[in-house]
């Protein structure tokens, strides 16, 4: 496999590890600020909502416009909108669900730019062990994430480990 799988493969490895990370670092912190379980649910609402209205749109336009530039201008804009978010957290808890409702739209045009990368990008006797390396690394990205999300913020604290989500996705 190639130097572009790579470039593609590590470009998952940080989108996939940073949205688990953003996942609980925003889950912890709507439950710690409103001790609310039904908030907390809702913020798993604010990122399903984007999948079901603009996940068709968002497949559909990665078969029409540049996978690249789709992937490279999502990956920007999430990581501005992180990055955003580090200055704006201390306003309102509730800016988090806004959060992660724009981060939820982008990936909609990100995940599906990313899949269909991989084709042009390996030769199609690869083409099965790259799916399966993607696979893998999403199946390990939810541990990672998750797992290393709370010793981040114990070591850097909240908005520290916002900093690294976002230039994580800015890489």
């Amino acid at each position: 496999m190639g130097k572009k799988f790579y470039y593609l493969w590590v470009s998952q490895i940080l989108s996939q590890v940073t949205v688990n990370m953003m996942n609980f670092l925003l889950l912890a912190k709507i439950f710690e600020v409103t001790g609310s379980t039904i908030a907390t649910s809702l913020l798993w609402v604010s990122y399903a909502l984007p999948t079901i209205f603009f996940g068709p749109i968002g497949a559909g336009i990665a078969d029409l416009v540049s996978r690249r530039k789709t992937l490279l201008i999502t990956n920007l804009l999430q990581s501005l909108v992180v990055f955003l978010y580090i200055f704006s957290h201390r306003y309102s808890v509730f800016l988090l669900f806004a959060v992660v409702t724009i981060y939820s739209f982008l990936n909609q045009f990100y995940v599906p730019a990313e899949g269909a990368s991989l084709p042009s990008v390996v030769s199609k006797k690869n083409l099965v062990k790259a799916n399966s390396l993607f696979f893998l690394t999403q199946q390990l990205s939810l541990v990672i994430g998750f797992g290393f999300a709370g010793i981040i913020q114990k070591l850097v604290g909240f908005e520290g480990a916002l900093v690294i989500c976002a230039v994580s996705l800015f890489i």
